[in-house]
């Protein structure tokens, strides 16, 4: 069995009754940092009419409610108090495609 965090699999072997050895922790995650170039950046932030000197906090994945995205939404306005350069971008789907 696989389980994306350690909390995941903490909770597998105690609800779930699985044996600890039996359950693997895979993290999620994509590594963007050597996918993406400069001109590609900004042609983003173009088509999505971002300015081009804003710290981006974006979100990638399933909007269901047990992903807590609602904490990062109800945080917004204190992050913009002390980072007003900030945009926000929200990708959800099922047919998101990385380089």
């Amino acid at each position: 069995m696989v389980a994306v965090s350690k909390d995941l699999k903490q909770f597998i072997v105690e609800n779930v009754g699985i044996s600890r050895d039996r359950v693997k922790v895979i993290h999620n995650g994509v590594d963007v940092l050597p996918h993406f170039d400069h001109h590609e950046v900004e042609n983003c932030r173009r088509e999505l009419g971002l300015p081009q000197h804003n710290q981006i906090v974006g979100v990638v994945g399933n909007l269901y409610p047990v992903k807590g995205n609602q904490y990062l939404i109800d945080g917004i306005p204190e992050v913009l108090q002390k980072s007003p350069h900030t945009s926000f971008v929200f990708q959800a789907g099922a047919n998101l495609s990385l380089p």
